[in-house]
């Protein structure tokens, strides 16, 4: 099965949606205040929170686990953004424009002209506005809006019209207000609201009506104001609020009401604000504050109360602000600035039903 065959999760820095956040310290937060978190980000095996003050916290470590029992502690000050990518690496985006960058980068996702493993945050970057981590490469976008990526290039994911890889970031596009790297593929989208891809097509998760790679960005669609995609099935959010997916389905995870793939984007929902591919799972965030969920479901992920996989979306929680899945499990944060969790955490908050995290 292919969702065995790789545990990725993608990252990027549209805070209203999966919310990364990031960056380092040593001081354990017993309080843990719920009220003061403003943003989360779940990977793989870590995960993240940026409260009010700008402080990043995160709990679980690569590749030992997420611990939910665990409590959050800090680990930036000063955090725009933070990307958990993959939970082998971590991104931090300041609010002064500069990257940072912590963990293994074998494929050069780092950018900075080697591939060695790190164990405390370097700066890689300047003058950068967004940022997105995936399981081979990474992509930022510089305030002067231009996109630039790093990292494996097998399949034209880097869009640098050619398939040679980089631990270099390069310039890849101009006029782009969004990026989002995925596995083995990337998108962005240009200021007109106009939808570019590149990279891996297997499945058709570029939604350009082929199943073949790309290695130089191609317009697929317009009137877009998001992205998400996780490993092989991809989710755009139009300016009409109204959401659309494509690639692989075997899991339900395109909300389609069957389990065929498609390599065209076709419209799954509405009313929506915000949207978190995960693994072979989907979840949207209604206009009404509501999460519903489709797809993989053998650990409970979805927080719908079974592990029941799904073929279309169902509601699983209410007074959302934002959600993130990670591998195994999922967090929302709630409108009173809690977090809560449903799937294989590897601590307390284990189960199929969205639980507050204990710590708090």
């Amino acid at each position: 099965m292919k969702y065995f065959q790789i545990a990725m999760f993608t990252c990027f820095s549209l805070l209203l949606m999966t919310g990364c956040t990031k960056n380092e310290s040593t001081d354990v937060d017993t309080t843990a205040n719920n009220n003061s978190i403003r943003s989360i980000s779940a990977g793989s095996y870590n995960s993240l929170v940026i409260k009010t003050d700008n402080t990043a916290w995160g709990m679980g470590d690569p590749p030992t686990g997420v611990n939910m029992s665990i409590p959050f502690s800090q680990v930036a000050d000063n955090a725009k953004a933070v990307c958990a990518a993959d939970g082998a690496y971590s991104l931090i985006l300041k609010n002064d424009g500069t990257v940072w960058a912590k963990g293994i980068h074998h494929e050069g996702q780092f950018g900075n002209g080697d591939t060695i493993t790190v164990n405390q945050y370097i700066q890689i970057a300047t003058n950068v506005q967004a940022i997105s981590g995936s399981w081979h490469h990474a992509m930022i976008l510089k305030n002067d809006g231009t996109a630039w990526a790093t990292g494996d290039n097998t399949f034209g994911g880097l869009g640098t019209s050619n398939n040679i890889s980089t631990n270099q970031f390069l310039q890849v596009a101009s006029n782009v207000k969004a990026v989002t790297a995925s596995y083995d593929y990337s998108f962005i989208i240009k200021n007109d609201n106009s939808l570019w891809v590149t990279g891996l097509n297997s499945d058709g998760q570029l939604g350009d009506g082929t199943n073949s790679d790309h290695n130089q960005f191609i317009q697929v669609t317009t009137n877009v104001q998001s992205v998400s995609a996780f490993y092989n099935h991809s989710l755009i959010l139009k300016n009409d609020n109204t959401v659309w997916a494509t690639g692989f389905n075997a899991y339900g995870q395109l909300g389609t009401g069957n389990d065929i793939s498609v390599n065209q984007f076709q419209q799954v929902a509405s009313n929506v604000k915000a949207i978190a591919a995960g693994a072979n799972n989907s979840f949207i965030l209604k206009t009404d504050g509501s999460v519903w969920a489709t797809g993989y479901n053998n650990d409970g992920q979805l927080g719908d109360g079974t592990s029941t996989d799904k073929q279309g979306f169902v509601m699983v929680a209410t007074e959302a602000q934002q959600v993130s899945p990670g591998l195994f499990y999922t967090l929302i944060l709630r409108n009173d600035g809690r977090v809560w969790a449903s799937g294989n955490s590897g601590g307390m908050a284990d189960g199929n039903s969205f639980v507050l995290l204990p710590f708090q």
